[in-house]
């Protein structure tokens, strides 16, 4: 964030320095680092009317349902529940189905505003009841296939009946099975697939705006995946890992 103000911004802005730093949104992008309150206008930065999304960086939006999830995460450990297996559980399983509730009533919040929200976290949760080992991985494989079948029936329109535990079902087993089973035993030392999250967008923004719109998705595709590698590289090797380090340290 303090680089995207400072630096990307002053640069890729059609604002000249000044009208830049006096416009209010300048330093209100700044309170995104804080997760709390997530801008994502940038005067003068990618608000060309041809683009698809305007704003600096799209990606930021997930940071504040990841904080939330995280702060939930620690209260239940300070609570000592974590380790209370059976109350984890219920606690986990009774919010997955409010989170449900609430985006069939249609009934969002400031914490969770919209589907994406509700869906994301309630995949976060029932993650963590895989995580309990509560579920066998044979009943878990049947789940997913089970909620893969209603997902594809969803989409296909063969069903009507939208009640988001198909996707939260699916989104989550799809994932842990992915990350925990032995199917799938690629070890990567090299983690950049956060700092390609995060970096893409204003990467992708840039390639059109510098190309003015002419380039096709393919040739975006392929430029913005090379930089935003590379960024996220050197973000993993001189933040990320870093700072995994220093966790390791106090813990």
């Amino acid at each position: 964030v303090i680089i995207s103000v400072f630096i990307a911004g002053p640069l890729l802005s059609s604002y000249n320095i000044s009208k830049y730093f006096s416009d209010a949104d300048t330093w209100k992008y700044l309170w995104t680092a804080s997760g709390l309150k997530i801008r994502f206008r940038l005067p003068g930065v990618f608000e060309n009317p041809k683009f698809a999304m305007t704003g600096f960086n799209g990606s930021l939006w997930s940071i504040k349902l990841e904080l939330e999830m995280y702060a939930l995460v620690f209260l239940l450990m300070i609570a000592g529940i974590v380790k209370r297996k059976k109350i984890l559980i219920i606690i986990l399983v009774t919010l997955i189905i409010a989170f449900i509730l609430l985006n069939d009533l249609g009934q969002y919040s400031i914490l969770m505003p919209d589907h994406k929200n509700l869906l994301l976290a309630g995949t976060f949760l029932f993650g963590g009841i895989m995580q309990t080992n509560f579920i066998s991985k044979k009943i878990s494989a049947y789940l997913l296939i089970i909620s893969g079948l209603l997902l594809i029936a969803k989409i296909t329109n063969l069903i009507t009946v939208d009640i988001m535990l198909d996707e939260v079902l699916f989104f989550s087993l799809a994932t842990y099975f992915i990350a925990f089973s032995n199917w799938f035993s690629i070890k990567i030392k090299t983690d950049i697939s956060y700092g390609v999250y995060i970096y893409t967008f204003p990467i992708q923004q840039f390639f059109f705006q510098l190309f003015a719109f002419s380039q096709s998705t393919l040739v975006n595709f392929f430029l913005s995946l090379c930089c935003s590698g590379f960024l996220a590289f050197l973000s993993w090797s001189y933040i990320e890992k870093p700072a995994q380090k220093f966790k390791s340290k106090l813990s």
